[in-house]
């Protein structure tokens, strides 16, 4: 398992028509899982924002929205063969 949090930072500076732009906080939880069903093979299984993290883009003050990306949860399985 592995939880990242990012504090929240200013991306962007605005000017006479626009405000700042920043980014709200966010955490995401990811999960990784392995099987040696053989010396030779083994089967993975892994999860990503396993939460569901969105990041949230404001102006000045959080009650300014701009944009809101939500990437969704993702999974993944495979099977790594040695030859």
């Amino acid at each position: 398992l592995s939880y990242s949090w990012r504090i929240a930072y200013m991306s962007g500076f605005g000017n006479e028509v626009s405000s700042d732009t920043n980014v709200d906080a966010y955490g995401t939880l990811d999960a990784s899982l392995s099987y040696a069903v053989t010396d030779n093979i083994t089967l993975t299984l892994e999860g990503t924002n396993l939460l569901g993290a969105a990041l949230y883009n404001y102006g000045n003050t959080p009650t300014q929205a701009r944009e809101i990306y939500y990437y969704g949860r993702r999974y993944t399985a495979g099977v790594r063969a040695k030859f």
